[in-house]
């Protein structure tokens, strides 16, 4: 038979367990174009002062990745917290100069076929532009977040977050091929916000018919 003390302490964290679970919200994000087609790639991110990891030396933070394969970078976007390291492993027959001009993170690594690199460390929050120096076509962007709460768009045009506390965030919405930067929309979580629908309007891309029958892979 326990003691008091041990059932009370007990008691309380099952209560506790319960509030959290009770609090807690789950919500799916859709993001459309003006043409009412999903918007795959679109980052959204949840912001809010109380919810951020600052760890800008965090060296246990997970490794990423944004491979070239048949020319192109894989993930076209990826989104990454502050003190992530991201490795650039080159698995084409080709070399590729990778490159980076952007005030967030400013670096360049040649690789040549079959090689990778030194992890690169995004420590600063911000959008990193990705190309190549000897294939101009390719592109890729690492959105670099100090929110705890963030994801990209899946080929549906949704993000799906579970367990979200409630409170006030800042919505934010970011795609590389946007016409216009939406303004944050300001939105509090509770048990009757389920989906929130956004209309993003993007650009054309680059043809992305070109052959590629004549590339060395």
């Amino acid at each position: 038979m326990l003691p008091i003390h041990k059932k009370v302490y007990l008691s309380m964290l099952v209560t506790l367990f319960g509030m959290s679970s009770l609090f807690a919200s789950d919500l799916t994000v859709s993001v459309v174009d003006a043409y009412q087609q999903p918007v795959q790639n679109a980052v959204i991110e949840l912001y809010n002062e109380n919810y951020l990891n600052n760890d800008k030396t965090n060296t246990s933070a997970a490794q990423y990745e944004v491979a070239q394969r048949m020319r192109q970078f894989t993930p076209f976007v990826l989104v990454v917290p502050v003190g992530s390291s991201v490795t650039f492993p080159n698995y084409d027959k080709t070399r590729h100069h990778v490159y980076s001009f952007s005030p967030v993170k400013t670096f360049e690594l040649k690789l040549f076929s079959g090689q990778s690199h030194e992890p690169v460390v995004f420590d600063e929050p911000g959008v990193v532009a990705l190309g190549c120096n000897i294939h101009d076509a390719m592109q890729s962007h690492i959105y670099v977040t100090n929110s705890r709460y963030y994801g990209v768009t899946d080929a549906n045009g949704e993000v799906n977050f579970t367990e979200l506390p409630d409170d006030a965030f800042d919505l934010k919405t970011w795609h590389p091929l946007q016409e216009d930067a939406l303004q944050a929309t300001e939105i509090t979580f509770n048990k009757s916000v389920k989906t929130i629908d956004i209309v993003l309007p993007i650009i054309e891309t680059f043809d992305e018919d070109e052959s590629e029958s004549e590339y060395s892979y």
